[in-house]
């Protein structure tokens, strides 16, 4: 077997590892398209350079605080603690806390999450291969 016809191999079974992965982390996020609209109340906020990085969050006020990210677009005036914020939950998924209504392509994003690291952390010895063939 030739270098070059390992690398096609390889670079074939890192993409299908990774695609796998997408998949089945999209089939464990599928009951968050059921999610139903509630309220959190903000606890605490975590900021990291002067950015708000995470913040604290009670689903309806009640229950353990859940960490998300701040949602996008919104200033940080609106995210103090004691303020409420709306997010969707699911009765499946407790700990996933979706700040935006529920859809496919929401979904299909937080699931190409992982699998693209595992791409990435996949195809780096591919990539020194292919630098020391042409060194």
């Amino acid at each position: 077997m030739t270098s070059q016809e390992f690398l096609y191999i390889y670079v074939s079974c890192a993409i299908i590892i990774s695609v796998l992965i997408s998949i089945i982390r999209f089939n464990q996020l599928k009951p968050l398209i059921n999610a139903k609209q509630a309220e959190a109340l903000i606890i605490n906020n975590y900021y990291n350079q002067s950015m708000l990085s995470k913040i604290g969050i009670k689903v309806n006020g009640v229950g353990p605080v859940i960490h998300i990210e701040p949602p996008s677009y919104t200033p940080d005036e609106l995210l103090k603690p004691n303020s409420l914020l709306t997010i969707w939950v699911s009765q499946e998924l407790p700990t996933e806390v979706l700040t935006s209504s529920p859809r496919v392509s929401v979904l299909v994003l937080k699931s190409l999450t992982p699998s693209l690291i595992v791409l990435f952390m996949l195809l780096m010895p591919a990539v020194f291969i292919i630098k020391g063939m042409y060194a």
